[in-house]
């Protein structure tokens, strides 16, 4: 929300407040002309200082995930959606990915991002990446071998890894696959597609 919105708004509630209740008309050494007026800027500060309170405790509850599908030797950006070819001669192809988290570190470490694969193809994991399972044609991704601990995820913590897939027909096939979450109640997901082309 920007600030001009939240100005109005505090400023709004602050007047409303003033109106049913101005504790200022109760101390006789002020000035009745300069009652209105301090008590619409002490209730105006209160108010803010109330909403960032709040603010800050939602915030805290919210969690973000990040990924990004990208080509080796490119750089990641979630605005493009690469695509790669599962060629006849090999069946197979692979594409980088990143992950950064950020947030709740309870709410992540009970999600699960998932990628579902159409039945002509499948997935080869990769030893090395410790959060990544494949079962029922999906990849999956558990963030609870990923998160150390209940504190919340200030600085975005990043990983890079590689995604391997074999196609198992010949037939001239092309889709978008994106990343979709399992328990993802207050947990933003922002993320690109990945293209992938079977045959030629």
């Amino acid at each position: 929300m920007s600030i001009i919105v939240k100005v109005i708004i505090c400023t709004m509630i602050s007047v409303y407040i003033l109106n049913q209740f101005n504790i200022f008309t109760y101390f006789l050494f002020i000035p009745e002309s300069l009652k209105n007026e301090i008590g619409l800027v002490v209730y105006n500060t209160i108010v803010q200082a109330l909403w960032e309170f709040i603010a800050n405790k939602m915030n805290k509850r919210k969690a973000k995930i990040k990924f990004i599908f990208y080509i080796s030797g490119q750089n990641a950006d979630i605005n493009t959606n690469p695509t790669i070819e599962c060629k006849t001669s090999i069946n197979a192809a692979s594409i980088n990915y990143s992950i950064e988290i950020s947030g709740n570190s309870k709410k992540l470490k009970k999600c699960n991002l998932y990628l579902q694969l159409p039945t002509w193809l499948s997935s080869q994991l990769d030893k090395k990446d410790t959060i990544l399972f494949y079962e029922d044609n999906k990849i999956k991704w558990d963030f609870n071998n990923l998160v150390v601990g209940n504190c919340n995820i200030d600085n975005p913590s990043n990983i890079t890894y590689k995604l391997y897939f074999i196609s198992n027909i010949n037939n001239n096939l092309s889709l978008y696959l994106k990343p979709k979450l399992i328990k993802g109640f207050g947990i933003k997901l922002e993320t690109n597609s990945l293209h992938i082309k079977n045959g030629g």
